[in-house]
């Protein structure tokens, strides 16, 4: 099932069960109620297909990108005519976002601040590490599982 239909709570079996009950309501005999469900297996089934590549291009897109900004990296760096500041902008950010992300949860543990300031500083926090989860995966990669699982995919859409 994809994430999509994931997130929306929905499982083929869930989705054929309740609209099935809304069939027996209009629908008689069994019949006609075994064809009506049948019909709703074979759609619901092609809908979650549906879906579930729409998940696959997402992921080949944001696979696409990590690559796009890695080479993209390995240009500058190579290149003779880039400036110093081009060449090193994107780790001096990186690190910059890493520096406010620990210095925000140094500032919340020592619990210098206002009580009325706690949800845009929380708010905050939550966007910088969202960001620095994001470096340290650009940087060093994500978890043995999930590469795995990308070069699972990958060698399914070699095939």
């Amino acid at each position: 099932m994809g994430k999509i239909a994931e997130l929306l709570g929905l499982s083929p079996e869930k989705l054929i069960d309740s609209v099935g009950n809304v069939v027996d309501k209009f629908v008689t005999t069994k019949a006609e109620k075994e064809a009506a469900r049948l019909e709703l297996t074979k759609e619901i089934n092609r809908n979650m297909e549906v879906l579930e590549n729409v998940d696959l291009e997402i992921l080949k897109a944001q696979i696409q990108d990590n690559q796009n900004a890695r080479q993209r990296d390995i240009e500058a760096n190579n290149s003779t005519s880039a400036s110093w500041l081009s060449k090193n902008i994107a780790p001096l950010l990186a690190i910059t976002v890493i520096f406010l992300t620990f210095g925000i949860f140094g500032w919340l543990v020592s619990g210098e601040y206002q009580k009325e300031q706690e949800n845009v500083i929380f708010a905050v926090l939550g966007s910088l590490t969202t960001l620095s989860a994001g470096i340290i995966n650009y940087y060093f990669g994500s978890s043995v599982g999930s590469a795995k699982n990308r070069e699972a995919l990958l060698e399914s859409l070699k095939k």
